[in-house]
């Protein structure tokens, strides 16, 4: 097998273009096809481009391939999409089995779109894992500086010998945007993310096959005001963790399968921060967080032995929940000033427990 390393060759083509400190307007397309390929680009300036749109515009076609870009100024870009009468259709790819993407950019208004077909990208085996802990930051990352910089990545896999995807997103600014996309059809994803400014968003999409290892793990962690989680996990054994630090925090969470568990945390001094839990299927586990004022849980299971935990501390806060099926077990507890609960449970053997002081 051979080996072939692509940054000479994207150097010496940009040499003539990047030899001033302000420079503007470069770009890279690449086509790697075959076995353990490197693609390792230095861009510095404004409006730089890994990959236009129009072509294969960055992209490695087989397996154990490496992909690093380092880009530093505004508004530069990786991946393209090309739009065409379907809409916006993504042309930069790794397709193919253990690929990695190491990404950096710094600066502000900077975008990746990027797409990852094939299995155990950005990880070598994941296997059975069971929490989040375990997994080191060695596989898929992409980091962010700045402000306004946007993530949208999509990683699918298919076949008989499956294993799951993985990645991790550390953006440091305001107005981040990550939106994730992991489909598998056997072990399981991981998404780790960390945004650290005002006005963050994360939007992850996580579907396996529900089987008896198919399943999909995440944390989004947010640390400044006025920040958003959006998730939907579908598949059966899944892990999502929320944790959001400050006021004006959304997080919104939807889980679709069995034995499933959600833990939600928002804490500091927030206020007005808001949670919707909504877990349909069967022996699923759901546990909210919160501190503050002016905040407010709304939760539904629907199936079978279902347990939720709710803790809020503060004032003015609120409880809505319902709980449909049997064998449901629901326990909140309000401390602090004019917080109320309301709880509807309907179907058989179930249990509440109410405790405000």
């Amino acid at each position: 097998m051979h080996k072939h390393l692509f940054a000479l060759s994207i150097s010496v083509a940009t040499l003539a273009f990047s030899t001033s400190a302000f420079a503007e307007g470069n770009y890279v397309n690449l086509y790697q096809s075959g076995l353990k390929n490197e693609f390792d680009a230095n861009q510095t300036g404004n409006g730089g481009k890994i990959g236009i749109p129009g072509s294969n515009s960055a992209y490695q076609s087989g397996d154990y391939n490496y992909l690093k870009i380092d880009q530093s100024g505004n508004n530069n870009t990786v991946g393209a999409a090309d739009t065409s009468s379907n809409g916006s259709i993504n042309v930069s790819d790794q397709i193919g089995n253990r690929n990695t993407l190491n990404i950096r950019q710094a600066g502000n208004n900077n975008t990746t779109q990027f797409r990852q077909n094939g299995n155990g990208n950005g990880n070598g085996e994941l296997g059975l894992a069971t929490n989040l802990t375990s997994i080191t930051t060695t596989g898929n990352v992409v980091q962010q500086d700045g402000s306004f910089n946007k993530l949208d990545l999509k990683q699918t896999n298919e076949g008989s010998n499956i294993v799951g995807n993985l990645l991790f997103v550390n953006q440091v600014g305001n107005g981040g945007n990550i939106t994730l996309n992991q489909t598998s059809r056997k072990d399981p994803n991981v998404a780790v993310f960390d945004q650290s400014g005002f006005n963050s968003s994360a939007n992850l999409t996580q579907t396996s096959s529900i089987s008896a290892d198919g399943a999909n793990f995440a944390s989004i962690r947010q640390y400044a005001n006025d920040s958003k989680v959006t998730s939907t996990q579908n598949g059966a054994q899944n892990r999502l963790a929320v944790l959001q630090t400050g006021t004006n925090n959304v997080a919104n969470s939807t889980q679709d399968g069995l034995t499933s568990v959600l833990s939600i945390t928002q804490n500091g001094t927030g206020a007005r921060n808001e949670v919707t839990a909504v877990q349909t299927g069967g022996n699923h586990n759901l546990t909210v967080n919160q501190n503050g004022g002016l905040l407010l849980t709304n939760m539904v299971q629907d199936g079978n032995t279902q347990y939720a935990q709710i803790d809020q501390s503060g004032f003015n806060n609120q409880f809505i929940g319902m709980q449909t099926g049997f064998t449901h077990r629901l326990t909140v507890d309000q401390g602090g000033n004019n917080n109320s609960a309301y709880s509807s449970q309907y179907g058989t053997s179930n249990v509440a427990m109410i405790r405000q002081r």
